[in-house]
């Protein structure tokens, strides 16, 4: 993987005249002061916000969530704690992001909004466990994603109003993700 990241120069699409797509350019992402590289995970429906990580060797805590616009350039995610987070995909106005964040827990499935504290969306459940938030829907209000607890990986289903739900698995399969929502 690292050297798929290497490869690999982030890039967006980033419109000059808005919303004219015909006149669209391509600039890069650079990484946040002190880290390697960077990888664009998702863009916002209208092409001005992009979400990712920022890398830095191997080991624990080696990756920093950011946004990137391009009034404001790339700024990092506050993360959950002391450990990695990774920002995976945004909502369609860029005010939702979903990824991942650890603290002393293990991986959590996360949701920022408006750059804000990290929300862990397996708090209060009494689950446990790790797990990444993977996709949001359009308008922000729907989360999906995966957790892995006793050997088992579920995907999850999580609304504001309905709050975290744990899809069942098929019979006889015990690797399950949710890797998309409309």
């Amino acid at each position: 993987m690292a050297t798929l990241r290497a490869l690999l120069a982030p890039l967006a699409l980033v419109p000059l005249a808005a919303p004219a797509w015909s006149q669209c350019g391509l600039e890069r992402i650079f990484p946040e002061s002190g880290f390697e590289d960077t990888i664009a995970w998702g863009i916002s429906d209208d092409g001005t916000t992009v979400v990712g990580a920022s890398y830095f060797g191997l080991g624990p805590a080696n990756a920093s969530a950011f946004t990137w616009t391009s009034a404001t350039g790339l700024v990092p995610l506050p993360p959950l704690g002391t450990g990695d987070s990774e920002a995976y995909a945004v909502s369609a106005d860029g005010s939702v992001v979903v990824g991942y964040a650890a603290d002393s827990n293990p991986d959590q499935p996360v949701v920022w909004t408006a750059g804000g504290t990290p929300v862990s969306l397996l708090d209060g459940t009494g689950l446990g466990g790790s797990g990444e938030a993977t996709d949001v829907s359009a308008d922000g209000s729907t989360v999906v994603g995966w957790t892995f607890r006793s050997g088992t990986l579920r995907a999850f289903r999580w609304t504001a109003a309905g709050g975290f739900v744990e899809l069942t698995n098929p019979a006889g399969f015990n690797r399950v993700r949710a890797e998309g929502v409309s």
